[in-house]
């Protein structure tokens, strides 16, 4: 059994996550930043891709990331970060906490409770995740995954998506202190040339714990398939933002 910490692959490669891996759709920031926050952490900031994005609407924000090597990343774009888990990170106030991408390895009931120690009272916290809902690319996986790695079906399904968010909400209720969770679904299109998305595909958790031979099979099938689409492929995202301001 490999017994890397599945939260902390990513960092084995943090040049190709860093440039593969999409941004975040504008309608989504104006969502986050929509309280004109002046100060905010980035939860499980990772190479600093929506740390950016916030800090470009001029509010000064602090990564929290508990793998240097994302880290250095991100440090390397501007960001200031932190090299700690949320959870035990000795907390100051601050007008937004938001995550993108990450808020699923949180502990979600003491993720919540350090949420609202965090911000004062109107502040928000938010979490975001980019998914994938184009059919093509889902039947291409859902056929190389059969072959190749029947395991991963399960690991990247609509249903284990929807098992965190549950986690999250679960949380949240149980700690109380903020307003009802919102959800907001924003549709968008990736315009990508198949290489890159294969490896992007190889930066997920699920993809970076395979067999390594494993892995080369699946991800060879997968460009295999996809290349006689053309070049480039308009692809279909789908951004969950899930978001609740502090009581």
């Amino acid at each position: 059994m490999d017994e890397r910490v599945r939260s902390q692959v990513f960092g084995e490669d943090a040049a190709t996550y860093d440039g593969t891996r999409p941004s975040y759709p504008e309608a989504v920031i104006d969502i986050v930043v929509a309280d004109a926050p002046v100060t905010a952490i980035d939860v499980g900031c990772g190479t600093g891709k929506a740390a950016l994005r916030v800090a470009a609407r001029d509010v000064d924000v602090l990564g929290i990331e508990p793998d240097e090597r994302m880290a250095e990343v991100a440090r390397r774009h501007g960001i200031e970060v932190i090299v700690s888990q949320f959870e035990d990170w000795p907390a100051h106030p601050c007008d937004l906490v938001f995550s993108a991408q990450a808020w699923h390895w949180i502990d979600p009931v003491r993720g919540a409770a350090k949420a609202a120690e965090v911000l004062s009272p109107g502040a928000r916290w938010a979490a975001f995740w980019n998914r994938e809902t184009d059919e093509r690319l889902h039947d291409t996986l859902a056929r190389t995954y059969a072959q190749f790695a029947p395991g991963l079906l399960e690991a990247r399904s609509p249903s284990g998506f929807e098992r965190g968010v549950g986690d999250t909400e679960a949380g949240f209720d149980s700690v109380g202190g903020f307003e009802p969770l919102e959800r907001h679904q924003i549709a968008w299109t990736d315009t990508i040339d198949v290489a890159t998305l294969v490896a992007r595909l190889s930066t997920s958790s699920s993809h970076r714990l395979l067999d390594r031979d494993v892995a080369a099979r699946l991800h060879h099938a997968i460009a295999d398939d996809l290349t006689g689409h053309g070049d480039h492929l308009e692809l279909a995202y789908t951004t969950t933002l899930l978001t609740a301001a502090r009581r």
